[in-house]
C-alpha cells in the first residue's frame, strides 16, 4: 500500500510540474515582433515629418492589434497626425491617447500601411512620442518604441552642398571613419553625433585638407545615432549610424 501511495504521489508531482512548465512556455510565447522603427528623425519647420515602423505577427494565429500613444514632448504650434486604420487622431498637446479600434494581422503579416504617423512641424524644437502596440487578447504581449523628432530651420540642412560624405564601418564599434570625396574643407568644420533623444553627445573638429579622418566612439553604447557634418554652423549632411558593442 505504501509503495502504491508513493507511486501515486510521484505521478501527481510530475503532472503538476509538467503543467506549470507548459503554462509558462505558453505565456512566454508572444505574437508581436518589432522589425524596425524610427527613433530619431530630423526635419524642417512646416514639413510633415513621417515616422515609420515595421511590426510583424510571428504567431500562427490571427491577432487584433491596439495602439496607445503617449506624447511626452511637443514643440509649439506642432501636431501629430496618427492613424491606425480606420481611426485617426490629431494630437496638438502633451497627452496619452488610446485608439479604440483594432487592426487584424494574419500570421507572418506586417502592420504596413495600416499605421501612419507624421508630425506637422510648426516651429523649431523637439517632439517626443512613445508608441505601444499590443495584442488585444493579451495586453502583456506588446512592442513599444520612443521617437524623437528634431525640427530645425528650413535652411539649416543643405545636402546639395556636401553630398559626398560617407561613414564606415556601419555598424561601428570603437572607431568611426569619416570619408570625404572633396578635400577642400574651408572654415570651421566638425562632426557631431546625436543620440535617439536628439542630444549632442560627441563632437570633433575636422582637419582641413584630409579626405579621411577618424572619430573615437568607444564611449558610445550600442544603439542608433545620427552623425551630422557641420560647416560654419550649418548642418550640411546627416548619416544614420549603428553602434554595436
Amino acid at each position: 500500500m505504501n509503495k502504491l501511495f508513493q507511486y501515486f504521489w510521484c505521478i501527481l508531482i510530475v503532472f503538476v510540474i509538467t503543467n506549470i512548465y507548459t503554462n509558462t512556455e505558453l505565456q512566454a510565447a508572444k505574437a508581436l515582433k518589432m522589425l524596425s522603427c524610427d527613433t530619431l528623425v530630423f526635419g524642417h519647420v512646416y514639413d510633415d515629418i513621417a515616422i515609420t515602423t515595421r511590426i510583424q505577427n510571428i504567431s500562427t494565429n490571427v491577432i487584433n492589434i491596439k495602439l496607445k500613444v503617449n506624447i511626452t514632448q511637443l514643440a509649439d504650434s506642432s501636431a501629430f497626425l496618427i492613424c491606425l486604420n480606420p481611426t485617426c487622431h490629431s494630437i496638438n498637446s502633451v497627452q496619452e491617447v488610446i485608439f479604440q479600434g483594432t487592426v487584424s494581422l494574419a500570421p507572418s503579416a506586417e502592420l504596413g500601411g495600416a499605421f501612419t504617423c507624421s508630425l506637422n512641424a510648426g516651429t523649431i524644437g523637439n517632439s517626443t512620442a512613445i508608441f505601444t502596440f499590443y495584442n488585444n487578447a493579451d495586453t502583456t504581449d506588446f512592442v513599444s518604441f520612443t521617437t524623437t523628432i528634431k525640427v530645425i530651420p528650413t535652411d539649416v540642412i543643405d545636402n546639395n552642398v556636401f553630398s559626398d560624405l560617407s561613414i564606415s564601418p556601419n555598424p561601428a564599434n570603437d572607431l568611426l571613419n569619416i570619408n570625404f570625396s572633396n578635400t577642400a574643407l574651408v572654415g570651421i568644420n566638425e562632426i557631431k553625433i546625436f543620440d535617439i533623444t536628439g542630444n549632442n553627445i560627441l563632437s570633433q573638429q575636422l582637419v582641413a585638407g584630409l579626405n579621411q579622418q577618424s572619430l573615437n566612439i568607444s564611449s558610445l553604447s550600442s544603439g542608433i545615432y545620427e552623425v551630422a557634418y557641420i560647416s560654419n554652423g550649418t548642418i550640411k549632411e546627416i548619416k544614420k549610424l549603428s553602434v554595436v558593442k
